[in-house]
């Protein structure tokens, strides 16, 4: 059932505007495993948050290579306000993405953009659109990465909020 539709049953049966308010919000959302952790990798390398050191590690997890000698101790956070995405769907070359980190924002094209686009997706952000474009986005995303957690299974886990 679709938020609009919960709303309007909401609002004729009388219920609470909070409970209005809920079916109209967007749902928190999360990811975890090789979803969180290409999400954050894709997002932390263009970061201005994070250290030289913690960009390049999130580089060589994204690469696949191997995690040996790596100067990371810890946990990876990687935070950004906001991530939308959008393809058009007239021009279909056309792909972008901007970053919001506070009040710095990064901007991705072309092939940066789309393996951003597809790895919202991946995670299970929920897609929405405008006339003539197709958009991802989320908000106040969070991932954690414990590279000392990942031979046993973990160590990457996201949590957003997903926009419609």
């Amino acid at each position: 059932m679709s938020r609009a539709l919960i709303l309007a049953v909401a609002c004729v049966l009388g219920a609470s505007p909070a409970l209005a308010k809920a079916a109209s919000s967007p749902p928190p959302s999360a990811a975890t495993g090789h979803d969180a952790l290409y999400l954050a990798a894709r997002i932390g390398v263009n970061s201005p948050l994070l250290a030289p050191a913690e960009k390049h590690a999130l580089g060589v997890y994204l690469d696949g290579g191997p995690r040996n000698g790596l100067p990371i101790r810890g946990k990876i956070i990687v935070k950004a306000d906001e991530v939308t995405c959008r393809m058009s769907n007239v021009d279909i070359t056309l792909k972008s993405c901007d970053l919001r980190f506070g009040d710095k924002t990064v901007s991705l094209k072309d092939r940066e953009a789309q393996a951003l686009y597809a790895t919202l997706i991946e995670a299970g952000v929920p897609g929405g659109g405008a006339a003539g474009s197709i958009i991802e986005s989320v908000s106040a995303l969070k991932c954690a990465i414990d590279p000392a957690s990942f031979d046993q299974g973990g160590g990457a886990d996201c949590a957003f909020t997903g926009e419609q």
